[in-house]
């Protein structure tokens, strides 16, 4: 497994199998960062209020706080094994597996089930820089949820769930390398 390290700002950066060189700018350790970055074991470190970006999305307040309340149970606390491969053709398929379910997500367009907290969805992915953009319907056809994966100029897994259409609502977790 890999080690992740941050020390002085005059020590390396190591995240997966990539050393990123010295820098005082943790911007340019994330520029150089990629999507095979993800591969690990990681756990919860951070997590937002999730009711904000369900109710702006239209979700019922039934399901938001049942959401809440699996939340608080450590529902999607426990830790996630993320794999990554990369096909010949540029693709990959990312495999993030927290213990009770395996979500496939393939990046060459085509539609997937994403299994997530708030039920299985309709979902499309694709890869930008060092960026895994998922892109799931909502319960209503007309909101589209956006997921963007990646980790962070401080070696953060971060997931942020936004939608265009719900304005600046958004939901974040971080989650740090085991």
């Amino acid at each position: 497994d890999s080690v992740f390290e941050v020390k002085s700002r005059l020590s390396a950066t190591v995240i997966g199998s990539q050393t990123l060189p010295e820098t005082s700018n943790p911007a340019e350790n994330c520029a150089k960062m990629s999507i095979e970055d993800l591969a690990g074991k990681w756990e919860l470190d951070t997590q937002g209020d999730p009711d904000t970006f369900m109710a702006a999305i239209g979700m019922g307040w039934l399901k938001r706080k049942a959401i809440g309340v699996a939340l608080t149970l450590g529902f999607g606390s426990s830790g996630y094994d993320v794999t990554v491969d990369k096909g010949g053709d540029g693709t990959y398929k990312i495999t993030i597996s927290d213990g009770k379910r395996d979500n496939v997500i393939v990046t060459d367009g085509s539609e997937f089930t994403y299994d997530g907290p708030s039920g299985a969805s309709a979902s499309t992915a694709k890869v930008e820089g060092n960026k895994l953009l998922m892109y799931s319907m909502n319960e209503d056809p007309a909101v589209q949820v956006i997921t963007e994966r990646w980790v962070d100029e401080n070696g953060k897994y971060i997931t942020r769930l936004h939608c265009p259409e719900a304005g600046d609502a958004e939901w974040v977790r971080a989650c740090k390398r085991v």
